[in-house]
């Protein structure tokens, strides 16, 4: 249940910083993409699209998204994601603990916005 309120808090972290900050707005709008974030299972998973720069949700996978990032259990994918940390992406991948599937250039890029969303927020503890 933690794992499936993270993946939808992770949609309204997107938008709100997206309302907030012009340059991950800017990011968005450079790249339609579509993707998936879940387990390995299938058991839990929530699709995310990006059109023009605007960002929309929904549960479960896309037949043809660009790419999904696949955690080996909800467990360890809601430990990793509400780490908040950005070399939690790298070690689980290093580890085992989550595959990158599809095309590589969207894996890139959304790496590239998930930097820009953290960066946006780095420094700015209350």
């Amino acid at each position: 249940m933690k794992f499936k309120v993270i993946l939808k808090g992770f949609y309204y972290l997107m938008k709100f910083t997206a309302w907030k900050n012009a340059e991950f707005r800017d990011k968005l709008k450079e790249k339609d993409f579509s993707m998936a974030i879940g387990t390995v299972d299938g058991s839990v998973g929530r699709h995310y699209i990006c059109k023009n720069g605007k960002l929309t949700t929904g549960k479960g996978f896309l037949e043809k998204g660009d790419f999904s990032l696949l955690w080996k259990d909800a467990s360890t994918g809601f430990s990793y994601m509400a780490s908040g940390n950005p070399k939690a992406f790298a070690k689980a991948v290093g580890n085992g603990s989550l595959q990158l599937k599809g095309d590589a250039a969207s894996v890139t890029l959304f790496l590239g916005l998930l930097n820009s969303m953290l960066k946006a927020y780095k420094g700015k503890k209350k």
